[in-house]
């Protein structure tokens, strides 16, 4: 999920992951619906943000050997170094 902000010259990248394998969520559920109500408020105010927002839900965690947040990496490979903000 992609929230605009008012720079895009440098983005918040909020990720988690998430595991399932049977019914349901087997790992990080409440993680994941601390994410989910953090992108429903920052969503609400969208248009006070300074910076854009991405939240990420990695899938295949654990079962697939970190398969959606190793996509990410190596698909937006650049990206993510020069253009994301550090809590440093």
């Amino acid at each position: 999920m992609r929230i605009q902000g008012r720079d895009e010259s440098k983005f918040v990248l909020l990720h988690g992951h998430y595991d399932s394998w049977d019914v349901g969520v087997g790992d990080t559920p409440t993680g994941d619906a601390c994410m989910m109500e953090v992108a429903r408020m920052l969503w609400a105010n969208r248009d006070r943000l300074e910076r854009s927002v991405r939240i990420c839900w990695w899938p295949g965690h654990s079962t697939g050997r970190f398969a959606g947040s190793t996509w990410y990496a190596d698909t937006y490979r650049a990206r993510p170094s020069r253009k994301t903000v550090s809590p440093t």
